[in-house]
Formats: C-alpha cells, sequence, structure tokens
C-alpha cells in the first residue's frame, strides 16, 4: 500500500543488465506501477548520466571481444610452441588447435550478438521511452528557481561534515571545480548534493501525500545511507529514518537494495523473478560498489 521511490542508480542499472533480466525487472515496477514515484532530482541525473552508461556498457562489451580474440591467438601460439605432434603421445595439435578456434568463434559470436543488441547512442531508446511510460504522472516537481534549489542543499555542508546521511561520501566531488557543478533549466546544481537534494524532495513529497509507508531502493550500498556495522548491513542509517519520522511525519519507512526489493517482489506480487535476474542485478550492485 505505501509509495516506492526508485533511485537514479536503479534506472540506469537496466542499461546494464542483460535484456532477459532487464525485461524481468521492468515487469516487477509494471507490476507496481501505480505506487511508483521518483524525485525530480533522480529524472535530471537519469538523464545527465544516461548516455554515458549507454557509452560504457558498449565500450564493455567491445573490450570483452577484443580480449577473447587475443586470448585465442596467443593460446594458439603457445599450443604451436609445445610442437606436441612430436611428443609421442599421439596428439594431432591441428585438430585440437582447429577444434579450439570453432568454439571461441561461437564464443565471440555470442558475445557480438550480445554488442549488436545493446541500446546505442541514438535518438531511439527503448529504455527511456519504457521509464517515461511507466513514470508518467509519476515524478516529483522539480524547484522553481534557485532559491527553492539552494533551500534544498541549505546546512548541507555541516551535514557533511558531521556525517550525516545521505550523501556525505560525495563531498569529495567538489575537488574538480570544472566537474563540481552542472546547468540545468537555467538552475545551478552542486554535484555533491545530488543525494540531499534527493532525500529532502523525497520527504516533501511523503509530508504532503502522507502515504502509510515508503519504500526507497537505491544500489548504493555505501555507508552513507546505510547502517553498517563491522561489515554487515542492517536496514536504513538510523539517522535517515528519524528524519523520515520527525521530518515527513511518517512511522513506517524501509530501504531495500535493487537485488532484495526485487526478490522480495517475486514473493510478494505476481512478477516472477528468476535466480539468474537476481544474480545479475546482484553483480551489478556490487561491480557498482568498488
Amino acid at each position: 500500500e505505501g509509495l516506492i521511490c526508485l533511485d537514479t542508480n536503479v534506472l540506469l542499472s537496466l542499461y546494464r543488465l542483460p535484456k532477459a533480466a532487464s525485461d524481468e525487472l521492468f515487469a516487477v515496477l509494471e507490476n507496481v506501477k501505480e505506487r511508483l514515484w521518483i524525485p525530480h532530482h533522480v529524472g535530471i541525473e537519469f538523464q545527465r548520466r544516461r548516455v554515458g552508461v549507454i557509452q560504457q556498457v558498449r565500450q564493455d562489451a567491445d573490450a570483452a571481444v577484443k580480449t577473447a580474440e587475443e586470448l585465442l591467438t596467443e593460446t594458439q601460439s603457445k599450443v604451436r610452441a609445445l610442437q606436441l605432434d612430436k611428443s609421442g603421445l599421439d596428439l594431432d595439435p591441428d585438430k585440437l588447435l582447429a577444434d579450439l578456434e570453432t568454439t571461441s568463434q561461437r564464443l565471440m559470436k555470442s558475445i557480438q550478438t550480445m554488442h549488436d543488441s545493446l541500446v546505442d547512442i541514438s535518438s531511439t531508446d527503448p529504455i527511456r521511452d519504457r521509464l517515461d511510460e511507466l513514470f508518467q504522472g509519476r515524478v516529483g516537481a522539480g524547484p522553481s528557481g534557485q532559491a527553492e534549489l539552494d533551500e534544498l542543499v541549505v546546512n548541507g555542508r555541516e551535514r557533511y561534515a558531521n556525517k550525516v546521511p545521505p550523501g556525505f561520501r560525495d563531498a569529495k566531488k567538489d575537488k574538480d571545480p570544472n566537474q563540481s557543478h552542472f546547468q540545468f533549466g537555467g538552475l545551478t546544481f552542486e554535484r555533491k548534493f545530488g543525494d540531499l537534494i534527493i532525500w529532502r524532495q523525497l520527504i516533501a513529497h511523503v509530508k504532503e501525500l502522507q502515504p502509510p509507508g515508503v519504500i526507497l531502493v537505491t544500489s548504493d550500498q555505501k555507508e552513507d545511507w546505510w547502517w553498517i556495522e563491522h561489515g554487515r548491513t542492517f536496514g536504513p542509517h538510523p539517522e535517515l529514518v528519524h528524519e523520515m519520522r520527525s521530518e515527513g511525519e511518517l512511522e513506517l519507512f524501509w530501504m531495500y537494495t535493487a537485488t532484495s526489493f526485487a526478490n522480495r517482489a517475486g514473493h510478494y506480487t505476481a512478477a516472477s523473478v528468476s535466480e539468474r535476474t537476481l544474480g545479475d542485478i546482484g553483480a551489478i550492485e556490487m561491480e557498482s560498489t568498488r
């Protein structure tokens, strides 16, 4: 019955997942469509980072093809150097190498097929189109002007200095003055305060809507979102729970990683989520923490 809010990284993961896993995650979201909502700043970050993610995914696929080709060439060279036909063991290196090349070519063809199926940087983006349809009317309002935006990040520096979540791990994003700010809609945003803006927009929406509960889904697994002790994660950071109760006037607030959310959705909704998809989502979340 509660509101389900998604962080930017969950939306961007749809580009990183294999198509089958992406389709299953979309099915989960479509199953709870009426309860979905994203803060305006999530939409901004998604649009700003989307092209970079698409490019990186395609580069990773290109690198996989190149690596497979190099490994095949290196293996062939080393096997020939062993001169197995002269070992007296009745070995036929030519046949072995031919079998290896056949198998390797099948593998590289599969990688290339996957590469060709990836979303490319163009005006056509089926993932964005599906998200546009999914979140039609379910995106929060943006700041009306610079003054309202500045209010969203008021005391942000003090919060980060005192390690008050969310986002204090992003304080370093202002080290490069050329990357510390960006312009959108005539407003100037400080990149390091992205999480804080999202959080405060969520609190404002919750206070206005007064839902029975809120689930925030994020693939961010750092301690500026989560309560982590001795390497174990116990739930949302206690300061976030306190602030949601005091500022948002909401008692029931919880957070899930995308993996946990998809797993729970497979149990409590009509959506079907395979173990392979859960593994794919988990692998992406692990990669993003490195």
